[in-house]
């Protein structure tokens, strides 16, 4: 009995670790983006205003995927996660290498979109204890 609640705490602790670590990525690459800002207007030629609205619809729009998850139940977190760290990283070097503003915000709309399972699917999952 003692060696399955020992299995279990390790499983436990396994999938802290791994939502956990899917999550703080999603919000360090957000929190990080303010720091860009003042750069992306000065190598871009753009204005606060531009940068604003374009942040502002890649955020609208991960947002809004979220309502992906009452379609994807059944999707193992494993996979969704999986996809949305690959995602984030194909947006995060999209805008860090973009000759321009609306590449650069490709980018980051790509990230945004990658992002969508965190809240839902993370949540749920730590709250079920389901395994990855």
């Amino acid at each position: 009995m003692s060696a399955r609640i020992h299995q279990d705490d390790r499983r436990r602790l396994r999938d802290l670790i791994v939502v956990g670590w899917s999550h703080a990525g999603q919000h360090a690459y957000v929190a990080s983006l303010g720091i860009a800002i003042p750069y992306v207007i000065v190598s871009f030629h753009t204005n606060y205003a531009m940068v604003g609205i374009l942040l502002s619809i890649a955020a609208i729009a991960g947002s809004a995927l979220q309502v992906l998850a009452l379609v994807v139940r059944k999707t193992s977190a494993r996979l969704l996660f999986t996809i949305q760290n690959i995602g984030s990283t194909i947006g995060a070097v999209t805008a860090a290498l973009a000759p321009g503003i609306y590449i650069f915000m490709a980018g980051r709309l790509i990230q945004s979109g990658a992002g969508w399972p965190q809240h839902p699917v993370g949540g749920s999952y730590l709250a079920k204890g389901l395994s990855i």
